[in-house]
C-alpha cells in the first residue's frame, strides 16, 4: 500500500510496503556487507560512524531519489529543497508532521531536556543539507523496502512523490531516509555530547540506526512527559554501541570508548544525560564491553 494520494493539502502518512521490483547491484562496496534481498537493493556498510558520518553514509538515499525524479522542469520548486524542508518538519516539535511533539519547544523558557533535543534536531538537519550539497553520488536503480510506519510526509513532499514524477520506489527511499535520521535523533538524545558519540552499526539484519525501533516507545513516552530517567538512557545508550550488554548498570564501556553519566563531567548538565568519552579503562580480549554496576574507581567511585 502506498501513501495515500487522497487530499494532499494535508500531510500524507507512508505506511510500508514491498515496491515489487526487481534490484540490480549498484556499485562495489569494500568490505563485509549484507546479502541484498528481491526489494532491498540498498545495502548500508555495518561499520562504526559519528552522527555526522552517518547521515553522510546514508545520502545515498536522498540523493537517487533526486536522481529518480529527474529534473525540475522551468517554473517547478526545487525538489531538493522541498525533501529537506520534509525533514526538517520531521525533525521539529510541532505540528503535524513532527515525530517528537514537545509543547514547551517554543516557550520562552523551555526545559533542559527540550533544548537538547532541539539542539540535536537542528544539528542533524545541518549535517543532511550539508551532505545534499557534497558530491555524494545518487544512483538510477537503487531501491529498499522500508517497512516502518507513521512517518508524515509534507504537503509539498506528497504532492512530489505521489505525483508524475514519483513513484513507490521513490517513497521507499524518502520514508526510509527519514526513519534512518529520527531514530538517530533519538538515539543521540541520551548523550550530552551527541556530536562525538561513536556508533556500532553493525547488525546486517537490521541496517543502520533501525534497532532503535526496540526502544524509541519507552524512550519517547518518557520525553514527552518531560522527566526522563537515567535508566532509561542507558538502555537506549547501548542499543546502537553495546547491544550485547545486559540491562542495569551504573555505565558502560564498548570498543569505541566509555560511557559514565555526564554529571562526571559538568555539574551544569542534566542529571539524566550520559556521556561519551574516547577512552578505555577496562582491557578486555576482543574488547568485550563491560558494564558498570557502579562507578569505576578511577571515575570516583
Amino acid at each position: 500500500m502506498s501513501p495515500s494520494q487522497n487530499n494532499l493539502s494535508n500531510s500524507t502518512e507512508f505506511v510500508g510496503s514491498s515496491p515489487g521490483l526487481n534490484s540490480i547491484d549498484t556499485k562495489e562496496q569494500q568490505g563485509t556487507l549484507p546479502r541484498p534481498s528481491l526489494f532491498n537493493e540498498w545495502r548500508f556498510r555495518p561499520g562504526a560512524y559519528t552522527a555526522r558520518e552517518f547521515v553522510h553514509e546514508i545520502a545515498i538515499l536522498f540523493e537517487s531519489i533526486i536522481v529518480q525524479l529527474g529534473p525540475d522542469q522551468s517554473g517547478d520548486a526545487d525538489s531538493r529543497t522541498i525533501l529537506l524542508d520534509g525533514l526538517r518538519s520531521s525533525l521539529s516539535h510541532e505540528g503535524p508532521e513532527a515525530t517528537l511533539p514537545l509543547a514547551d519547544w517554543q516557550s520562552n523558557q523551555p526545559s533542559d531536556l527540550t533544548r537538547h533535543i532541539s539542539r540535536i534536531g537542528q544539528t542533524l538537519f545541518q549535517y543532511a543539507a550539508e551532505a545534499s550539497s557534497s558530491l555524494v553520488p545518487g544512483d538510477p536503480s537503487l531501491t529498499v523496502h522500508s517497512s516502518c510506519k507513521g512517518h508524515k510526509w509534507t504537503p509539498a513532499a506528497a504532492q512530489l512523490l505521489c505525483g508524475p514524477r514519483g513513484s513507490r520506489v521513490l517513497m521507499m527511499l524518502y520514508n526510509e531516509w527519514l526513519h534512518q535520521l529520527t531514530c538517530l535523533r533519538d538515539f543521540l538524545i541520551a548523550f550530552d555530547n551527541f556530536e562525538e558519540v561513536v556508533l556500532n552499526l553493525d547488525n546486517p539484519s537490521r541496517p543502520g540506526t533501525r534497532p532503535m525501533e526496540d526502544v524509541r516507545e519507552a524512550l519517547l513516552a518518557q520525553v514527552r512527559s518531560g522527566q526522563v530517567s537515567r535508566g532509561v538512557l542507558l538502555e537506549t545508550a547501548k542499543v546502537l554501541t553495546g547491544p550485547a550488554l545486559p540491562a542495569g548498570g551504573y555505565g558502560f564501556q564498548y570498543n569505541q570508548g566509555l560511557v559514565p553519566p555526564a554529571d562526571l563531567f559538568s555539574r551544569s548538565t542534566s542529571d539524566s544525560l550520559l556521556h561519551y568519552s574516547p577512552t578505555l579503562i577496562v582491557h578486555e580480549a576482543n574488547q568485550q564491553p563491560v558494564l558498570f554496576a557502579s562507578a569505576p574507581a578511577c571515575l570516583g567511585g
